[in-house]
């Protein structure tokens, strides 16, 4: 399959991100919660740069020249305490219920509840902050009309919000947005104007028609009638439960409006024992960042799977309010499987889908309790399901997650010999275990050695089968178990990190506890390497690198796209022995397993590939995130040279705004810079998979 000859056309001023050696600050401070290094690193693929102009004007008072006298403080900032207790919104906006998780709660021993913003009229609390900025409105603004950019919640918010006050609006939104989101906001009387390939020029275009046509911009986040809309959902949270034992509420963050809207107004109502925390994505974190550095950042880039919190910077409002002593108590930061695993929480006990933003908060909140080993101690939690917008066709990819991200399904790649009773032999040490998948093909050139490729659900058992036999004595099988707990203790003091991309800085921590004073604390030392004991954490979903003969820490078999390893329902150290039982069960009978649970290549395309082993000359894999839009793949083909053939292909659709693309190029050793400078060229996000001991083994 080879490309056509390259084209002119195919040169692009986009850039891939330069990897970069600079380490942000090992920062897991310890007032008030336990002070030590994460369990797990994420290296994220991304730069950060400080914004210069909050760094000049730190109170962003332009924002506040429509505020009435009597809606601000003495220092003449907004009164969001105000603000918000008087939001006149719910003439159209909904008080939604806040629900005890019943499941959840019984698996975690907390009291967990639900704030349900995914029941407003446009399943998403949007609509809180878009109709209170609206409604104060008036006069040549109300007639000329408003204008937003935005493909998602906010979208459908202005445009309720507009069909409700009367006022005329405009939605831009990119050339490649889905029909269905377009549809939606047309239906509620918004006229929508595609424009630009990505955001960007969608956003710059919406610029130029507010100020060529005199329309009002109404934000998404950075406004402070928005941010007392948002303030609404905490006053009526804390009105629908006692403040006196709430523990802490859980809030998504984009770029910080819902945050700083419940930060402002609990820390000036809840006793101080109730804490609030934010929860980002690894490849979405901007303001964990921030308030690592002490100022505000811009993300080079950000991830799309949550993408209605894709933001690459934080409000200059919502910063003002978070970055002040006290307003956030801890950030937290999860992957993709642990966002897949909430999703499934939601909806076993609501049954109701959110959309991946929707569940941001609860998998931060999972993961906190697990991290803290709270687990059975009753405390109570909120957190806020912020919307249900998901995309249908989104629904595989998140089942084919959930359990991965929950810790109770293991991916393994296991070398059996190539005779018969291998299978039996195999299936004895993981009976009576279900298995979930499992996929072999015969190859004569593999000497034999047949390479399976097998997911199966733990089941909390340490005994690897129900075959004495296939599993060796009841010696052994105490000796594989103990071996198997100290392999798990002396991981603990030491979990390597995992490879995402092109570049390589480490992103830090799972989670951040304030106080956050430019980037660390002043009495907690950092640890690069060291951890608590084990015990103290029960992370787990932690796909196991023991024992240490099966995987090194620096094999490609730990690759992750998402980040850090998942938390999950099946305490840390549990997991751990479990898996490493299997695989030293195995290796007494002379099969090698591998646990390749946060191999994102493995996840994403290897399983679906297992089958067709080829060696092919000078041949190189590569994971790529395309943009769904119109043309992303051509421009990718005619970039080509007309002498590297495609040996490789594979995509999914996974309804998202990118595509997880695996692609094999055979290049030669002496057209690597050339081959290079046409991924720089390129500008998508990428990650050389060549050495990926999956890919080595199966494809």
């Amino acid at each position: 399959m080879a490309p056509a000859a390259a084209s002119s056309s195919s040169s692009s001023s986009s850039t891939m991100p330069t990897a970069s050696t600079s380490t942000l600050p090992s920062a897991y401070l310890s007032a008030p919660f336990i002070s030590s290094k994460a369990v797990g690193e994420n290296q994220s693929t991304v730069s950060a740069t400080p914004d210069k102009r909050s760094e000049d004007d730190p109170v962003p008072s332009y924002l506040y020249s429509n505020l009435a006298p009597h809606l601000l403080l003495p220092d003449g900032t907004p009164d969001y305490l105000r603000m918000s207790l008087s939001a006149d919104i719910y003439s159209l906006v909904k008080q939604t219920p806040l629900q005890r998780a019943n499941n959840l709660s019984a698996k975690l021993g907390c009291e967990i509840f639900l704030k349900r913003e995914d029941l407003q009229p446009v399943f998403s609390f949007k609509l809180r902050g878009a109709y209170n900025l609206m409604r104060t409105l008036e006069g040549e603004q109300r007639w000329k009309g408003v204008i937003a950019c935005s493909a998602g919640n906010h979208a459908q918010g202005v445009s309720l919000s507009g069909l409700s006050l009367s006022i005329p609006c405009t939605i831009v939104m990119p050339l490649g947005t889905p029909s269905i989101k377009v549809s939606s906001v047309r239906a509620l009387g918004a006229k929508v104007v595609l424009h630009g390939q990505d955001f960007d020029e969608a956003k710059a275009e919406c610029s130029r028609l507010a100020e060529t046509y005199g329309l009002k911009v109404i934000p998404p986040f950075d406004d402070p009638h928005v941010i007392a809309g948002q303030g609404t959902t905490a006053v009526e949270l804390l009105r629908q439960t006692s403040m006196e034992d709430l523990e802490g509420v859980f809030c998504c963050v984009g770029g910080g409006g819902l945050l700083a809207g419940v930060s402002a107004y609990t820390k000036r109502i809840a006793p101080p024992t109730t804490k609030v925390f934010g929860v980002e994505t690894f490849d979405g974190d901007a303001l964990t960042r921030s308030l690592e550095q002490g100022k505000r950042l811009t993300l080079s880039e950000v991830g799309l799977f949550a993408d209605g919190t894709a933001v690459k910077v934080v409000g200059e409002e919502c910063w003002r309010i978070l970055k002040q002593p006290s307003m956030v108590d801890g950030m937290v930061r999860v992957d993709t499987d642990e966002i897949c695993a909430a999703i499934r929480d939601v909806f076993e006990d609501t049954r109701s889908v959110p959309e991946p933003s929707g569940a941001l908060s609860l998998a931060g909140l999972k993961r906190y309790i697990m991290h803290h080993n709270l687990q059975g101690s009753g405390k109570k939690f909120a957190c806020v399901v912020s919307g249900a917008n998901m995309n249908f066709s989104r629904l595989r990819f998140v089942a084919e997650r959930a359990e991965v991200g929950d810790g109770k399904e293991v991916m393994m790649m296991v070398e059996i010999p190539e005779e018969p009773g291998s299978f039996l032999k195999l299936h004895s040490h993981i009976h009576p275990r279900s298995i979930t998948e499992f996929s072999y093909r015969y190859n004569a050139a593999a000497e034999g050695v047949a390479h399976i490729y097998l997911s199966f659900l733990l089941n909390g058992s340490t005994n690897s089968g129900g075959n004495p036999q296939a599993t060796g004595s009841s010696t052994a099988t105490a000796s594989t178990t103990a071996a198997a707990a100290a392999a798990v203790s002396a991981a603990s003091h030491s979990v390597p990190p995992r490879e995402t991309g092109a570049s390589h800085t480490t992103n830090g921590d799972a989670t951040l506890n304030a106080p956050f004073v430019n980037g660390h604390n002043a009495s907690a030392a950092y640890s690069t390497h060291s951890t608590p004991n084990a015990a103290n954490f029960n992370l787990d979903g932690l796909a196991s690198q023991l024992p240490a003969s099966s995987t090194s820490p620096t094999t490609p078999s730990g690759n992750n796209g998402g980040g850090n390893p998942p938390s999950t329902a099946i305490p840390r150290t549990a997991r751990q022995v479990e898996v490493s039982s299997i695989i030293n069960a195995l290796s007494s009978s002379g099969m090698r397993g591998t646990d390749i649970s946060t191999n994102e290549m493995a996840k994403s395309h290897g399983r679906y590939l297992i089958g067709g082993r080829q060696r092919v000359p000078h041949e190189r894999l590569f994971r790529f995130e395309f943009p769904e839009r119109p043309g992303a793949l051509r421009k990718f083909l005619t970039g080509l040279n007309a002498g590297w053939n495609i040996s490789l292909w594979h995509y999914r659709n996974q309804g998202g705004d990118t595509a997880k693309v695996l692609v094999g190029v055979q290049v030669k050793e002496e057209e690597g810079e050339e081959f290079q400078r046409f991924l720089d060229e390129l500008g998508y996000w990428c990650v050389e998979e060549t050495g990926n001991e999956v890919a080595m083994r199966f494809l």
